[in-house]
């Protein structure tokens, strides 16, 4: 083919190794360079041959692999191999023609002849110095991007799983969007709108402050990560943003160990002449969206889903069955055998679902129960079997026994088999019930 001259130094112009050239000194470029031609799937250069000339390509395209892998592809006015006129190092990867190409060769030798042209030399340093600033820059940006991820989960995890986070090979990818299972756990301080009216703001403040301090640091032990702070509510994620496979068991733990530090903190407040404080939590495990929204000024990693919103809807049933935790079905079939007490509660379609939920109490683990509390949780279970079934009267022999006379979940278990003694549910009863409650 016909070699356009000013085709061709538009070519080199794009080269950024050529970029600060004058059109004088593009044409003695153009003067060294020799046009070659090659044959469909015929190899421009080898990986690991010595580096000795460059290609831009005229007319054709090309792939470049490395050992099995390909790499990218290119095209007509691309420039190939541009550091062999620099440097004497092998050849990092194949090039190969994808169809008839036809190219410019430029050999070393007489490229390095232009050096005497002193505006050559000084054309390629001064790309060679543009090339470096943008390079230095894109490190920057690398640098920034890494310390803004830093800055933002140092807040919300713990040291060891920041670490992780900033280890992994990517971590943008590891925070961009996805769905993914996740155990989440909220929980909030029962009635605080009302307990808000009757403190002063700086007794509001010094509350949150020491409730806050207390659970961040447990959540912090259990290498949950806090997605969202809801003024006195807490929203944490579990196998996110990394999968850890003792997410389950760390939720549950880190439920339990809020409910003792509310009792601890209670204990000071008593003895400081403040009013206790209650709290609910709830833990649900399921798939969410999660990932990162927002720039570098304003990111925040977040989840969102029907599963967030059933977490919390779970914890606002606390109040109703007045225990402390609740956890669904599917984190309690997550559980380690043999490690958390349990106890079934009830299965109920809550607000704004229509698929029904079975919720239990999560009690404490297993090694810090003594033998009597084991008895009445055991037997309060086969209390919940026997009423599953139908069979009312036996549910309330066993939750009519003097230990479960002030038991909220044994009260109202009591109301439904009297209900349903007088008002025999329909044959297709499953024993869900709708709540109106959030």
């Amino acid at each position: 083919m016909h070699v356009d001259r000013q085709q061709l130094q538009r070519y080199l112009r794009q080269v950024p190794l050529f970029s600060r050239l004058s059109n004088d000194d593009l044409d003695a470029l153009c003067a060294v360079g020799d046009v070659v031609r090659f044959a469909p799937d015929e190899d421009l250069m080898r990986e690991g041959d010595d580096g000795d000339c460059a290609y831009i390509l005229l007319q054709g395209d090309v792939v470049i692999t490395q050992g099995k892998f390909t790499l990218n592809q290119r095209h007509t006015g691309a420039f190939i191999g541009e550091v062999a006129l620099l440097d004497e190092g092998e050849r990092t990867a194949t090039v190969t023609a994808i169809n008839h190409v036809t190219a410019m060769r430029f050999d070393r030798e007489p490229f390095e002849t232009l050096f005497s042209r002193p505006s050559f030399t000084r054309g390629l340093l001064r790309a060679l110095s543009h090339k470096t600033r943008e390079l230095v820059q894109q490190r920057v940006e690398e640098l920034t991007t890494a310390e803004s991820l830093r800055d933002n989960f140092a807040r919300y995890v713990s040291g060891a799983v920041l670490s992780e986070i900033m280890s992994h090979q990517d971590p943008e990818e590891l925070l961009a969007g996805n769905i993914t299972e996740a155990t989440i756990l909220f929980t909030d301080i029962r009635g605080f709108s009302t307990l808000s009216e009757t403190l002063s703001p700086e007794d509001l403040i010094d509350l949150l402050r020491d409730y806050l301090n207390r659970m961040i640091d447990i959540v912090m032990r259990h290498h949950g990560f806090i997605n969202k702070f809801i003024g006195d509510a807490l929203l944490v994620l579990y196998n996110l943003p990394l999968p850890r496979a003792d997410a389950v068991a760390s939720a549950a733990q880190t439920a339990l160990d809020m409910c003792q530090a509310v009792i601890n903190m209670n204990q000071d407040r008593v003895s400081a002449g403040k009013p206790p404080v209650a709290v609910g939590v709830a833990l649900h495990s399921g798939q969410v969206i999660a990932g990162n929204i927002g720039n570098l000024q304003r990111m925040e990693y977040t989840v969102m889903g029907d599963n967030v919103n059933l977490c919390s809807r779970l914890e606002g049933l606390t109040k109703h069955y007045q225990v402390n935790v609740i956890i669904s079905g599917e984190t309690q079939s997550q559980l380690p055998p043999d490690t958390f007490i349990t106890r079934p509660l009830d299965i109920v379609i809550v607000k704004g679902r229509n698929e029904p939920t079975w919720i239990y109490e999560l009690v404490a683990r297993t090694t810090t129960l003594p033998p009597d509390k084991k008895l009445f949780y055991d037997q309060f279970n086969q209390a919940f079997t026997a009423y599953q079934q139908q069979n009312w009267d036996q549910c309330l022999t066993i939750l009519n026994q003097p230990q479960y006379a002030h038991d909220h979940p044994a009260h109202i278990l009591r109301q439904h088999c009297h209900n349903y003694q007088k008002n025999p549910p329909p044959a297709d009863w499953h024993g869900a019930r709708v709540m109106t409650v959030k």
